[in-house]
């Protein structure tokens, strides 16, 4: 028997922190609006507590592995368990009270369902007071609360049951490339819900495939994982029967050299009881297969996945921020950029943030290597902000290699850490705009050269691009109007330095002459090479010149805090979409 040595990453985050972001361009940092943006439940004044409701049953051993699961859960809140039906003394409405008695006004409950796609679902939802009809014609009491209650999903095609079936695959293996696993759950006639029980058991089935795969060392790599429905819809899912299923997975392989058969069966079921015990078994019968009868009680993660579900509904979320630099051979370049990324630190505190550059980086520093060490750090959402000034084949290379990253980067990091619904995904924002942040930015840099603002002319030095030159022409005419509306310089113009189009540097700074004329260059760092360029460009031209750039120079770094900002504001907009 092969065992399998999957490392799973101990806390799995969510993605989504629901903030309501304040303008942070009008002066509000993010600490202070993260601290404006406090959870619904806190809004309330009461306190959280968490109900795990399950099903409950007639067997007393079923109902004690649901209790262990619960007894194993960790959370800083009151955590009470409730069975929909059979176990008296213990009904979601007692442990409504139990959680009411503690001071509780906030509840969580947690459905401890195979799938959110039933008619037991909406039970719950009904006695919680959560809809107002039943599907059925039962009659259920409904909990006498005035408790704000809120209902996560069940489990679903979440990432850490496909962790618990594909730890059981590698303990029960013996020869994968003659094995078909097929997962059986209980499954539902109803047509509306059966239809969603099968787009998340074919979710689930291939997640469990890629785990083995990709988990394993070395590598599960068996036939097909398949699943199928103890009681499902056979006129509109045929051969998704157990016998359908068996038949159609026997055929796929032999048997393998072990004389063991080819098929694995793995049950998708809460508690062991009589359905894993004996109804299981009997269906099984005439099939030559491997049937485990251990259920999800039986795995720390079933525990580790309440705990998921009450983060991911308050908001424990976790982004992380990669600073794209383009990177220069210059380390000084790295080192302001750096130093950037502690400004930002100070405003995201609670975030994690890596750098990254598109050329000449360390691998720790490259686009994959940021991606690697903030999903190290706990991030299941990547905001990268792109500081290239302005669109350029260079900026939108770099976006793709982040899109790229994030799809064949160390597949068990992103596996193993993020729940294939909710996913681990990057927005990518930037390059540097015409924002008021950056407006300033430029008019500060302008002023530190300028001696008398109302008889000067501010030219802007900017690269230009040979691919994206409309837009860029577009962006600079907005970036003036609001460097004019905020400064009183006689006028305010641009020219690019670099590649086709018009206005070039040079026609403008001669169209200047006879004016006191201040050239700022709209660039990342002051260099030795921006320097000459301009020299160059305008050689035999009156003009005052400051190629400071945003970072300062080499011999001297100085990034101007608007950068910081700028980028706090980028990711605040991410956050807040």
């Amino acid at each position: 028997m092969k065992t399998m040595s999957i490392r799973l990453i101990a806390i799995v985050l969510v993605i989504v922190l629901s903030i309501t972001w304040p303008a942070l361009a009008e002066g509000e940092g993010a600490n202070e609006a993260m601290d404006k943006a406090v959870s619904a439940f806190e809004k309330s004044g009461g306190e959280l507590g968490v109900l795990v409701v399950a099903h409950g049953s007639d067997e007393d051993l079923w109902c004690q592995q649901v209790r262990q699961v619960v007894a194993n859960v960790s959370l800083p809140y009151p955590v009470e368990l409730g069975f929909l039906e059979f176990v008296p003394n213990e009904s979601i409405d007692d442990a409504v009270e139990r959680l009411e008695s503690q001071g509780i006004r906030d509840i969580i409950a947690i459905p401890l369902f195979v799938s959110s796609y039933s008619s037991h679902i909406q039970e719950i939802e009904y006695v919680l007071r959560l809809r107002e009809t039943l599907p059925s014609g039962e009659d259920l009491a409904r909990v006498n609360t005035t408790a704000n209650i809120t209902m996560t999903r069940a489990l679903d095609d979440h990432s850490l049951v496909a962790y618990i079936l594909a730890d059981w695959v590698s303990q029960m293996s013996s020869d994968p490339s003659n094995e078909t696993v097929v997962i059986l759950s209980h499954g539902t006639d109803e047509e509306g819900d059966i239809r969603s029980q099968v787009c998340c058991q074919s979710w689930l089935a291939e997640e469990v495939k890629d785990y083995l795969r990709y988990w394993a060392s070395p590598p599960i790599k068996v036939r097909d994982v398949r699943y199928a429905f103890i009681h499902g819809n056979k006129t509109l899912y045929p051969d998704l029967t157990v016998e359908s299923a068996m038949r159609n997975a026997s055929q796929a392989g032999f048997s393998s050299e072990s004389g063991n058969g080819s098929v694995i069966v793995l049950p998708l079921m809460i508690a062991g009881g009589s359905i894993t015990d004996s109804q299981i078994p009997k269906t099984l019968e005439g099939y030559s297969c491997r049937y485990d009868r251990t259920t999800l009680a039986s795995h720390p993660n079933l525990a580790r996945w309440i705990e998921n579900r009450v983060r991911c509904e308050i908001g424990e979320g976790m982004e992380g921020i990669l600073i794209v630099d383009h990177g220069s051979s210059d380390p000084k370049r790295a080192e302001a950029v750096r130093e950037l990324a502690g400004q930002v630190n100070q405003m995201f505190s609670s975030m994690p943030i890596a750098v990254a550059f598109a050329e000449n980086a360390a691998e720790e520093e490259t686009i994959p290597g940021g991606i690697g060490k903030l999903l190290d750090q706990g991030a299941r959402r990547i905001i990268a902000v792109t500081l290239f000034t302005g669109n350029t084949i260079d900026h939108e290379e770099a976006r793709e290699e982040i899109y790229s990253a994030l799809q064949s980067i160390n597949q068990t990091k992103i596996l193993m850490t993020a729940p294939l619904h909710e996913g681990t995904r990057a927005e990518v924002t930037g390059p540097i705009d015409d924002h008021l942040l950056i407006a300033d930015l430029i008019l500060d840099r302008a002023r530190e050269v300028s001696s008398d603002e109302s008889n000067e002319t501010l030219i802007l030095a900017l690269w230009g691009s040979s691919t994206y030159f409309e837009e860029s022409e577009i962006q600079a005419r907005s970036l003036i109007e609001k460097i004019k509306a905020g400064s009183e310089f006689k006028d305010v113009r641009f020219g690019f330095m670099e590649y086709q189009g018009s206005p070039n540097i040079r026609e403008v700074v001669e169209k200047a002459q006879g004016e006191a004329a201040i050239v700022v260059t709209v660039n990342s760092m002051g260099t030795r090479y921006v320097d000459d360029l301009i020299a160059e460009r305008l050689e035999g031209l009156n003009y005052t010149y400051n190629g400071k750039g945003f970072y300062g120079y080499s011999e001297n770094l100085d990034p101007h805090p608007n950068i910081a900002r700028w980028i706090e504001y980028k990711v605040a907009e991410e956050v807040r979409a």
